[in-house]
């Protein structure tokens, strides 16, 4: 049994970390980075209360937190009881109710629906399944309570449905076409089968369909285009043929097509336009051509075309609409102009257009201070959804998530204020998934 004495000194002495650890190490169990400031609050608020009422009371040994409890968003170092108000401290900059990893936001509002699936761990990946629910994926293990491994679906009423290909290891990367949800990431079984990094589930049945590209390392992106499967990552193999991190693989066979970009690094994001791909990521040559780190692919030759935008660091993001590229990552130069980690590219010339978000501010996550940077970009319509890790965008203070209008650059109203990096977004009618 655990004091509750012994816990409420360490909190009192301002060492989280250490009080934490003992509770985890008497209780038998270990939480996990996002669980802590859950923890603090849940089991280190509780037993000091408790204290104060019952000096020589012990506290029972349980692994299961009280789900109704409000958690905050980073470190909390000290809390005190005092005329049945709990005061907390810390470095956090957000309390409020346990929302979990993935959560449909309201497109008008920004707020989170009344019931929520409750996802336990990263989500990664998300793509509408068309019928106003979701399809995502990630590093969870648990949606709503029931036993998910990195993927799941989640239905139009916001419940996890018993759609379950139970990937063994992470999800980075979803698309959806017709019956078929085609997947990427680390996983080598899903669907019930062997697969490597890449496979295609019946969206209906999630079973693994006998499509099976068998890259040898990470997919990290996906795109589709018609009878053409587009994949990024780290590999150097797919599809029965050397591929350097980008290829195009035949839907029927699974085969990679004689298309071969040849990319020098990490291929993070993949769009299709017409006949040209655009290209995100760390490289510095693609297509046979100096490129850093952004380009466009002609979908016939895989060539690199003239379109430069010259980057000056990681392309993370990519996304088209209204004749324009968007682009996201952790530059601050892009198209001959300064960027803070987003820009809009001119499709002709290549050039950063006057739209200028300027992402600033790193989140504090547990004593790490990150710099800001863009994970994801989604245009719907006139509006251009990112997120990542940053603390103000389009002029306004705007917590890891916001959306940008796109003719100003100016963020709307909408402010979901999500409590630690996002890195995946899907708008889909009134609703934008965030994860």
């Amino acid at each position: 049994m655990i004091t509750v004495a012994e816990l409420c000194v360490a909190v009192s002495n301002g060492t989280f970390s250490t009080a934490i650890g003992h509770v985890s190490r008497r209780l038998g169990f270990s939480p996990s980075r996002a669980a802590r400031s859950f923890l603090a609050i849940g089991l280190v608020g509780a037993s000091c209360l408790l204290a104060s009422m019952f000096p020589s009371a012990a506290l029972a040994q349980s692994d299961t937190p009280q789900e109704d409890l409000y958690v905050t968003n980073s470190q909390v170092l000290s809390i005190v009881e005092s005329g049945g108000t709990l005061y907390v401290g810390g470095r956090f900059t957000y309390v409020g109710p346990r929302t979990g990893f993935g959560v449909p936001i309201d497109a008008t509002t920004g707020k989170a629906p009344a019931t929520i699936a409750n996802v336990n761990g990263r989500v990664r990946a998300a793509v509408s399944d068309g019928a106003g629910g979701w399809f995502i994926g990630g590093d969870f293990t648990s949606v709503g309570g029931v036993t998910c491994n990195r993927i799941a679906h989640i239905d139009a009423t916001n419940s996890v449905t018993a759609w379950n290909p139970n990937a063994n290891n992470t999800v980075h990367t979803l698309a959806l076409s017709g019956g078929s949800l085609y997947v990427g990431g680390d996983f080598t079984n899903i669907g019930g089968s062997g697969r490597n990094r890449i496979a295609a589930v019946d969206a209906t049945t999630g079973a693994a369909s006998a499509w099976n590209p068998n890259a040898n390392n990470d997919v990290r992106t996906l795109a589709v285009d018609g009878t053409t499967i587009y994949a990024g990552g780290d590999f150097t193999n797919i599809g029965g043929s050397g591929r350097n991190r980008i290829a195009a693989i035949d839907a029927t066979t699974g085969n990679a097509t004689g298309w071969n970009p040849n990319a020098t690094g990490v291929v993070r994001s993949l769009v299709v336009n017409g006949t040209t791909i655009y290209v995100g990521g760390s490289f510095t040559n693609i297509g046979g051509s100096a490129r850093n780190r952004i380009a466009a692919i002609d979908a016939a030759s895989g060539n690199a075309t003239a379109w430069n935008p010259d980057a000056n660091n990681t392309v993370r993001a990519i996304a088209f609409g209204g004749g324009t590229v968007y682009a996201g990552g952790d530059f601050t130069m892009i198209g001959g102009q300064s960027r803070g980690r987003i820009a809009a590219l001119n499709t002709t010339t290549g050039s950063a257009t006057s739209w200028d978000p300027d992402a600033q501010g790193g989140a504090t996550s547990v004593n790490v201070v990150s710099s800001p940077f863009i994970n994801a970009l989604a245009v719907d319509g006139s509006t251009i959804y990112a997120g990542g890790s940053f603390s103000t965008i389009g002029g306004a203070s705007r917590n890891r998530v916001a959306a940008i209008d796109a003719t100003t650059g100016l963020a709307t109203t909408w402010d979901p204020n999500a409590g630690n990096e996002v890195l995946a977004l899907a708008p889909s009618g009134g609703t934008v998934f965030v994860g």
